[in-house]
């Protein structure tokens, strides 16, 4: 069984409880990932670096995901993000960006690349979504078909087997006349 499978057979027994354990996870990473980002650094480099670390995280208990979760929570309602702010302004000085992570091009560039993704996402799920629609159309009908066929078949075997019944009954019938004819003649 594969992680994704898995993951589909929990989320069938409980999908709230699972969604809500995941969600903790999901939360580690994204503090994780908009930290990366304040200070200037490329997330997705970063992870795919940091492959192994990031899949003990995702594999945690839920109650130690949680735990981590409400830490970060804590730590970033108190200091605006994992990183003290200073440190993140030593940083971004350092690499000669902007104070304000805003202001930085590059974030923007994302944040706008960002949202035409999802935008094209939107039409391509319309379009999957059309597709999947047909599919399941020519489905049903490819169904109705194999069910009108078999019923098809189904009428012409029974019509066949009364046929050969009415036979075999019209030749008992003949069988016995002709018996009885016997009967009749030797006893005459």
């Amino acid at each position: 069984n594969t992680d994704q499978n898995l993951d589909s057979m929990l989320m069938k027994r409980n999908a709230k409880k699972f969604l809500e354990e995941k969600s903790y996870t999901r939360y580690v990473v994204k503090c994780i990932h908009d930290d990366l980002r304040l200070k200037g650094e490329d997330p997705v480099e970063y992870f795919r670096t940091h492959q192994e670390n990031t899949m003990k995280i995702q594999q945690m208990r839920p109650r130690d995901a949680k735990k981590m979760a409400e830490a970060y929570k804590s730590v970033i309602d108190r200091q605006g993000s994992i990183t003290a702010p200073d440190v993140i302004k030593k940083i971004r000085e350092q690499k000669g960006l902007p104070e304000d992570p805003a202001d930085d091009a590059k974030f923007e560039a994302e944040r706008e690349a960002a949202a035409a993704a999802a935008a094209a996402g939107s039409s391509t799920k319309t379009s999957k979504g059309a597709a999947a629609a047909k599919a399941k159309e020519e489905a049903v009908q490819r169904r109705a078909a194999r069910l009108q066929a078999k019923s098809a078949k189904r009428e012409s075997y029974l019509a066949a087997k009364s046929e050969r019944r009415a036979a075999r009954e019209e030749a008992r019938v003949e069988a016995q006349k002709a018996k009885d004819a016997a009967k009749a003649a030797a006893a005459a």
